[in-house]
């Protein structure tokens, strides 16, 4: 499954990205020149920001991050490892080779210095996509500010060996003026696409209205100034999908439909099972067993909300594969023995590596226990609080083509205002979705028909 891509035009000739998880309800903003246009863009689309992706420390790719925090205090922030020093505070510094996760894609984190030293790129081999910051852009490369012209090269050359299908994402818009640059160097090298001097019509962007930065690096030989193919004029916003090598470069991308999102795939012993389970065997019991079941217990409706603040920035394999060090770690997920934690608590969990060692988070949960302890004084049970915001029927429905929905939205609301930390209301979806508020199994799962009877014998709190 790929994501959705969104272009956003900022500054004076600036982009920055949006890449959004349907199912998950994860959106990733790339860089941050302002905070306005992005700000404007995730709330005409009802999206929560769960994740910035920094390429470099030049003001103009995160000068808007502060401002925009102020909306999205929890969205995990990562950048290189490298720059950690010139960037804003990181929740995540990552080097060559490192996996992140944006929804159910993997993403994988390319060093490529040139522009500056420390300059990363994400790429998102699923959605063949990659954001090259100022690295890599239409008919040209970032000025070497600080690397090397060996490194450039090196690093034009690793963007190079990606698939050829897969679509460049730029930081800025200079392909009309890179075009000029590379006819006075080679004259007789036309870009591949062979419109050089039709360029400034055809892509330069009308005053104050940059062009769409996207380009396929199909048949790019990365010469002296890495010239790369203009994808695409149109500069309409739409998703990105998975292309074929017969794809014409301008072809309009495929729209994963509500059907598709919720399609069956067979399990190991051939039954249908809800598409997100299939490709990890330990997924296959927590599908089975415990996603979508009604919980009534305190202590397990507190434990998957800290998971669910954990995961965040992360994928649900990773926190599944940790659980039980998380229970050691946490006593059992018991509020009563977290809401005594001290600092003390805090500097040993951060050194135990069987978990996911992230102050904020490990600081936020032992806050929400406190928080739950005073929930419970006052209406007697945590679940009771958390059950009478079960969503009414046909709220979440079809089945999975939601990742907030007005339930989630309203107590989401409810515990920030009583002081819960990391319950953006994307977190409280997944986390109302997996304790059972709803039924979200796919129509088809084997499951569904064993979580709809369980729902319908549940005493509520």
């Amino acid at each position: 499954m790929s994501l959705e891509l969104v272009t956003l035009p900022c500054l004076s000739d600036n982009y920055c990205f949006l890449m959004h998880c349907a199912e998950s309800g994860d959106t990733a903003v790339i860089d941050v020149p302002e905070a306005a246009p992005v700000a404007a863009e995730l709330k005409k689309r009802g999206w929560e920001l769960t994740h910035v992706l920094l390429t470099h420390h030049h003001d103009d790719h995160f000068q808007g991050l502060k401002e925009l925090q102020k909306d999205w205090p929890d969205a995990v922030v990562i950048g290189a490892e490298a720059d950690a020093g010139r960037l804003p505070p990181l929740d995540l510094k990552v080097k060559e080779g490192a996996t992140i996760t944006v929804g159910i894609e993997w993403v994988r984190v390319l060093e490529v210095p040139g522009h500056t030293v420390g300059h990363i790129a994400y790429h998102f081999p699923e959605s063949e996509v990659v954001f090259t910051g100022d690295s890599l852009m239409a008919l040209g490369c970032g000025r070497l500010f600080e690397g090397t012209p060996q490194q450039m090269f090196e690093s034009l050359q690793k963007l190079a060996a990606l698939d050829p299908q897969t679509l460049v994402c730029s930081g800025h818009e200079y392909t009309a003026t890179n075009a000029k640059f590379a006819l006075t160097i080679e004259p007789g090298n036309p870009p591949p696409c062979n419109n050089a001097p039709r360029i400034p019509k055809t892509c330069a962007p009308p005053e104050n209205s940059p062009c769409l930065p996207n380009c396929n690096l199909n048949s790019i030989p990365i010469r002296s100034c890495a010239a790369i193919v203009p994808r695409c004029s149109n500069r309409s916003i739409c998703p990105v999908a998975i292309r074929s090598p017969s794809s014409p470069p301008c072809a309009r991308p495929r729209i994963i439909s509500e059907e598709q999102m919720t399609q069956t795939a067979p399990g190991p012993d051939n039954k249908p099972r809800c598409t997100w389970c299939i490709g990890y065997d330990p997924f296959i019991p927590y599908h089975d067993t415990e996603w979508g079941f009604p919980v009534a217990d305190d202590i397990r409706l507190f434990e998957k909300l800290c998971l669910e603040s954990f995961q965040s920035g992360l994928s649900w394999r990773t926190i599944l594969d940790k659980r039980e060090n998380f229970r050691t770690a946490f006593a059992g997920f018991d509020f009563n023995i977290m809401a005594n934690f001290t600092e003390t608590d805090v500097e040993r969990l951060l050194q135990n590596a069987g978990i996911i060692r992230h102050r904020g988070k490990i600081e936020a949960v032992i806050n929400n226990a406190a928080r739950a302890q005073e929930i419970i004084a006052e209406f007697g049970s945590l679940a009771r609080f958390i059950w009478s915001y079960e969503p009414p029927d046909g709220e979440i429905d079809p089945p999975q083509s939601l990742t907030t929905s007005p339930a989630s939205h309203a107590l989401s609301k409810e515990m920030k205002k009583r002081g819960w930390k990391f319950v953006g209301p994307t977190t409280i979806f997944a986390f109302m979705q997996s304790m059972g508020l709803f039924n979200d199994h796919a129509p088809g799962c084997t499951i569904r028909p064993a979580v709809t009877a369980a729902r319908q014998n549940f005493a509520r709190p």
